[in-house]
């Protein structure tokens, strides 16, 4: 067993150096991906379960960002939102834990401005929209076919 875990962890370290020296990304602090959970007792409908899972994307096609929803329930959701470094330096990468409340089927949360993320119907599409206090920026998210613990952003380059 214990050679099985070794063998795992070195997986995932070789993943992880591989992944950085390969897009020599812009590294986003790892964060541990616990399995998505439901309560039983507090289950939430079916078009909702479509936000489990790892969604990324670009805001504006210039941010990379990924969202990985852990828990959903009716009236919220656990998530983690990751992002890299601004491409002109207006801030840094970085991940934060949130709790989104779910309104009208969409999850909602501030940090900072106001975001708001709606699945698609197919539930491979997140589309979301972050309102500041000068502008509104839109991404449009994919599932990821990997969830892989390790967040590795890259901005495009020049």
């Amino acid at each position: 067993m214990a050679k099985k875990i070794a063998l795992v962890l070195a997986l995932i370290a070789a993943v992880f150096v591989l992944t950085s020296t390969l897009t020599g990304g812009v590294q986003v602090p790892a964060f541990s991906l616990p399995e998505a959970r439901i309560a039983p007792a507090d289950a939430p409908s079916p078009p909702l379960l479509r936000y489990v899972g790892t969604w990324e994307g670009s805001w504006e096609g210039v941010l990379p960002s990924r969202i990985v929803v852990e828990e959903i329930h009716p009236q919220w959701a656990s998530l983690v939102y990751a992002w890299a470094d601004h491409p002109v330096g207006t801030f840094k990468g970085g991940a934060a834990r949130v709790r989104a409340k779910v309104v009208d089927g969409k999850l909602r949360w501030p940090f900072p401005g106001h975001f708001t993320f709606e699945v698609s119907e197919d539930g491979q599409t997140l589309v979301g929209f972050a309102k500041q206090p000068t502008d509104t920026a839109m991404i449009v998210m994919k599932r990821a076919k990997t969830a892989i613990a390790s967040v590795h952003l890259t901005a495009p380059g020049p």
